[in-house]
């Protein structure tokens, strides 16, 4: 199975690594379902949700160095809840 990811595809291709891929997924619940039921395995972003605590899973983390992932808020202009978004956005800067 296969997680969407370029940092991902980076990862293996410098371990000279070529999956075979039945799946491509974009959900990470579907994905780590579907490892529990015996369907493969996936390199994927280590994410707690409560899903995955309740799953047979085992969680290795990668041996080499990745890049830190990125991410991006999205809100409504003149949204009644504006402060609490940019607080939010101020403490993931620091």
């Amino acid at each position: 199975m296969k997680h969407c990811g370029k940092e991902a595809e980076r990862y293996l291709r410098r371990l000279g690594i070529v999956p075979t891929e039945r799946f491509e997924l974009s959900s990470l619940a579907a994905l780590t379902m579907m490892v529990d039921r015996g369907l493969g395995v996936s390199l994927a972003p280590d994410v707690a949700t409560p899903i995955t605590g309740t799953l047979r899973i085992a969680r290795i983390s990668l041996p080499m160095e990745s890049e830190p992932r990125r991410f991006g808020v999205l809100w409504k202009r003149g949204s009644v809840r504006d402060r609490l978004i940019r607080g939010l956005v101020d403490c993931a800067l620091q």
